[in-house]
């Protein structure tokens, strides 16, 4: 098992201080992001779970719910790979499952022929408003429940503090 050097007034190894600004109650930010990804990769294992119940993958239905929720149940494949947090190849292949289970199909930009879009089908669109239920369901009941509304704002607020010092 892998350790990690001990922490001090100066940060991380010695390499100066990992912030600037005070933080209450002694909260530092290098703990407070791991205990995020860890949270968060335990909450996608178990919506992972709920999808594989129902015979799918979560990438799936997030690729699934960003058609839905687009103009025209399509989006061109960058900006879906991008949506889903996924590389151009690795989307290409999970259109290719998608496509080949009639949920999706590609299509191209009239005005740019090197353009391409994934499409959400009538079967895809029928697809996601099952599996939604559930998705829903399963979010509820492992995150939203155990959040207060005031909790649900504060974080709301504090995400949108990090994408606005990240944009794109």
């Amino acid at each position: 098992m892998k350790t990690r050097p001990p922490r001090g007034p100066q940060g991380d190894a010695g390499r100066g201080p990992t912030s600037s600004a005070p933080h209450p109650a002694g909260a530092q930010p290098d703990a407070v992001w791991e205990e995020l990804l860890q949270t968060v990769q335990r909450l996608t294992r178990t919506l992972e779970d709920g999808m594989k119940a129902e015979g799918y993958v979560l990438s799936w239905y997030q690729v699934l719910s960003r058609l839905a929720a687009a103009p025209g149940g399509r989006l061109r494949m960058q900006q879906l790979a991008d949506d889903v947090i996924l590389t151009r190849g690795g989307l290409t292949r999970l259109v290719d499952h998608l496509e080949a289970r009639e949920l999706v199909r590609r299509g191209r930009d009239e005005n740019d022929r090197r353009g391409a879009y994934a499409v959400l089908t009538e079967r895809g669109r029928e697809t996601h408003h099952r599996l939604a239920t559930g998705y829903h369901r399963d979010l509820n009941r492992h995150f939203g429940r155990h959040l207060s509304q005031d909790d649900l704002q504060a974080l709301q607020q504090a995400i949108a503090k990090l994408r606005a010092a990240h944009p794109e």
